[in-house]
């Protein structure tokens, strides 16, 4: 005979009873999942950033790896005119403030930075809408087709993003180069979708509602615009080129009160700083990051990454945030 008892079913039709745990224990294990959940939220450290436009598709792209390396990045994107007005003028704190152009921390916000630092370049492109006429003879001769009435043209406002002044400076080089000096004003007359930033005229391409307009060849390579690339004597892409025959003036913001902003052509440079008043070790920790990281995260979006960093600024402030920059030559950001 065994000594084990024998293992019978149940009577068909007769209810097994869910084993469930004593109620006792309830309150315990919900309180080691609140623990738990606690702790990993204390293991992320938040990074405020306030940036460009043009940078969203990289930090989207960003957010499940930085988690996993513990940072969480709080973002809000904008215009780079914008992005500074939220610190000087609305008195928002951010931890890291990334803009396109390292002209505009120089002008508008000098008082909250103490220094910068620029890590990639980009170029302007031609971008194609997606019902655009004489798309062949714009690969070509695109100054032909953008005079022409007919076409619909989209930019950015100067105001608002260096996206929309870079669109003025590079129509401005092509008609020296061409001797066509009407080309800017033309092009300024005809063109009536007027946007806030670069993020807003790759849907204008997309959907058909315009045929054409100017925007960074990395904005065009996220978005899958497709895009005709420009002389390099005029498409701000080279760093080492010279690009200051063309100019302009236009009115910005700089603590609530209009002033008259000049820009000069110069390459498309992207840069960051770290505004008063920041958690500095919050901002030191996303640098690093981002620094150790900067060939496989822009490169693969069409950005050029500067290797290393150039800071300009106090040699503290780069020993802080990026201890491997190099120095620019100047001594103010």
């Amino acid at each position: 005979m065994s000594i084990y008892p024998e293992l019978r079913a149940p009577p068909v039709g007769t209810a097994r009873r869910a084993v469930r745990p004593p109620s006792r224990l309830l309150p315990i294990l919900t309180l080691c999942l609140l623990v738990t959940s606690c702790r990993q939220h204390e293991s992320q450290t938040d990074i405020r950033i306030f940036h460009a436009a043009g940078m969203t598709p990289f930090l989207e792209q960003l957010a499940p790896r930085t988690q996993h390396d513990g940072l969480h990045l709080l973002t809000e994107s904008s215009g780079s005119q914008m992005a500074i007005r939220k610190v000087t003028e609305l008195g928002r704190a951010c931890d890291v403030l990334i803009l396109a152009d390292p002209l505009l921390i120089r002008e508008l916000c000098a008082d909250h930075c103490e220094g910068r630092l620029d890590f990639a370049t980009d170029s302007m492109v031609l971008g194609v809408g997606a019902r655009a006429p004489r798309v062949p003879e714009a690969e070509t001769n695109w100054m032909s087709v953008v005079r022409d009435p007919a076409v619909r043209l989209a930019r950015a406002n100067e105001t608002l993003g260096p996206i929309g002044y870079r669109t003025l400076l590079t129509l401005q080089l092509a008609g020296q180069i061409q001797e066509n000096p009407d080309l800017l004003s033309n092009f300024v007359k005809h063109c009536e979708l007027v946007v806030d930033d670069v993020e807003r005229l790759p849907p204008l391409l997309t959907s058909g509602e315009a045929d054409y307009a100017f925007l960074y060849r990395s904005t065009a390579m996220a978005h899958g615009v497709r895009f005709i690339p420009l002389d390099p004597r005029i498409n701000l892409g080279s760093i080492n080129a010279d690009y200051r025959q063309a100019s302009l003036t236009f009115q910005a913001l700089k603590a609530g009160t209009p002033r008259d902003v000049t820009v000069t052509g110069a390459p498309i440079v992207w840069t960051l700083t770290v505004p008063r008043p920041a958690d500095a070790h919050a901002a030191a920790t996303f640098i690093r990051w981002w620094t150790r990281h900067l060939p496989e995260l822009l490169e693969s979006g069409g950005l050029t990454p500067i290797l290393p960093p150039r800071y300009s600024g106090p040699a503290t402030w780069a020993a802080r945030y990026c201890p491997d920059a190099v120095y620019s030559g100047s001594p103010a950001p």
